[in-house]
Formats: structure tokens, sequence, C-alpha cells
């Protein structure tokens, strides 16, 4: 993606709270962050992640997208493997004692 700019984001910089920071080059999806990834699921993820909103890829263009027809096809639900229940319970137990947690917290509301 790298810094907004009118060359990924047409009229940015023309937005009300436009604010300039020092450029930073886009990044290389598929070297960095995705090297597992099938060049057709970077493709679209660097079209959902274009800058600028008029370049980025609508909902109907995703879905149109190769990713979702070329090999290899999804998994069935039947062929994935489920957690160990061991692994289970202590995924529960850990949701459990976050939403204890984020319950008693208190919110500040700055005003």
């Amino acid at each position: 993606m790298g810094t907004p700019n009118d060359e990924n984001w047409p009229g940015c910089m023309h937005l009300p709270d436009f604010i300039e920071f020092k450029a930073q080059p886009a990044i290389n999806l598929t070297e960095t962050l995705f090297t597992a990834a099938s060049p057709d699921a970077v493709e679209m993820l660097s079209r959902m992640l274009m800058l600028g909103p008029s370049n980025r890829i609508t909902a109907v263009e995703a879905l149109r997208h190769p990713y979702f027809s070329n090999n290899p096809p999804p998994s069935l639900p039947s062929s994935l493997s489920l957690p160990l229940p061991e692994e289970r319970k202590g995924r529960e137990r850990y949701l459990s004692v976050i939403t204890q947690y984020l319950v008693s917290v208190p919110v500040s509301v700055n005003s």
C-alpha cells in the first residue's frame, strides 16, 4: 500500500483532514507477509487493500475473481480437522477470562 499520495489515491491530498507523512514505499505482499498464498489470493487481497476507493475491487468483482474458481478448490467442511477437545476447552476458558475482564473494565468517556 505505501503512503497515500496522488498517484495511489488521486485527490487524497485535498481531503479535509489529510496529513502528509514521510513517504513509505509499498511492500510486496508475497515476499513479506503471504509467502505461501497463491498468486490469485495475493492479487485479490492487493486489490482489496488499494488506498484509493475508486481503485478497489468491488464486492461483485471479488466474487467473480479467479481466486474462487481456480485450483485448488476449497476444502469441504467434512474434510477439515477439528481441534482436539482439550484445545477447545482451553480456548473456551481463555474466551471466558477475556470476556470477564472486558466486562469488568470501566469505560471512561472523555468529554
